[in-house]
């Protein structure tokens, strides 16, 4: 299903789609540059615990954020990625699969070989300036 969601609305949004996210998944972030891609995902990295502190990784590609107890949620931005070579420097595998989140923005420069998201947000423009038609969907 396709939502409208303002930037007013986003964290409400976010909250609920939060009860719909495990440890474990990989979550592909699809729109185009300047569509709100970073906005949705810091919002709900800050549902898991209001106290990160948020940035966007497009110059480092892979932002950790540990939330204690062997739990931890990746956010990276492949924008930049010309090649699997940059994704194995990432240490991926450092992490736990089953306790951890990866957020990825531009997923489709990532070979879904190493990284295949099981969940998909992608983000259109809307007719007006500050709302986005958002729908997020199982990508299995």
């Amino acid at each position: 299903m396709i939502q409208e969601v303002s930037l007013k609305e986003l964290p409400n949004w976010c909250n609920r789609i939060k009860t719909q996210i495990q440890f474990g998944d990989v979550i592909g972030v699809n729109g185009d540059m300047g569509f709100g891609k970073t906005t949705i995902i810091s919002s709900l990295i800050k549902t898991f615990n209001e106290g990160l502190s948020v940035t966007s990784p497009t110059f480092g590609i892979m932002e950790v954020h540990d939330l204690k107890n062997n739990k931890f949620i990746l956010h990276i931005d492949a924008y930049r990625i010309k090649d699997e070579s940059e994704v194995y420097g990432l240490g991926l595998d450092q992490f736990p699969e089953k306790n951890t989140i990866i957020f990825t923005e531009w997923f489709q420069n990532i070979p879904e070989y190493i990284l295949k998201p099981n969940k998909i947000i992608d983000i259109k423009k809307s007719d007006q300036p500050d709302v986005r038609l958002i729908h997020y969907f199982s990508a299995d």
